[in-house]
């Protein structure tokens, strides 16, 4: 598989090694499910190749996720991928930004999503602490 340089080649890595440790889950599936069969038709032979074969495929999809073939830290394609490439600061001129170039149909619907949340708080009790606690926090944001 690739190389994790960027965040989609992360990405891709990520993918391939997921669709790889499912196929190998199905595999795993099927051999245990032939297992029970040969058991039950008492071809222990059979069954116990069956069973061999599905420890390899659940062994090779859990490497397929939990590799540690590569360089990279941490070694793991998923916590490699949190701590280089997702996250970062959100702030609120980030949001406005975000709200002052969004399509008409989005800020209409952030509006009715903003409204219906004010006015579920009014069926809610006065809670003078609480609220008096958020006044503070506006007036010390302006």
């Amino acid at each position: 598989m690739g190389s994790w340089d960027t965040k989609d080649d992360a990405l891709v890595y990520i993918a391939q090694a997921y669709n790889l440790a499912s196929y190998y889950s199905t595999e795993a599936n099927v051999h245990t499910y032939h297992a029970w069969q040969h058991m039950e038709s008492f071809e222990t032979a059979a069954a116990v190749k069956d069973i061999i074969s599905a420890l390899y495929s659940q062994h090779a999809c859990n490497d397929n996720v939990l590799s540690k073939w590569v360089d990279y830290e941490p070694s793991y394609a998923v916590p490699y991928f949190l701590a280089n490439y997702a996250g970062g600061e959100l702030t609120i001129i980030d949001l406005l930004a975000a709200y002052i170039d969004a399509e008409d149909d989005h800020r209409s619907a952030w509006q009715l999503l903003t409204d219906a949340y004010k006015a579920s708080m009014y069926d809610k009790p006065f809670n003078k602490e609480y609220h008096s606690t958020w006044i503070q926090r506006f007036r010390s944001w302006v």
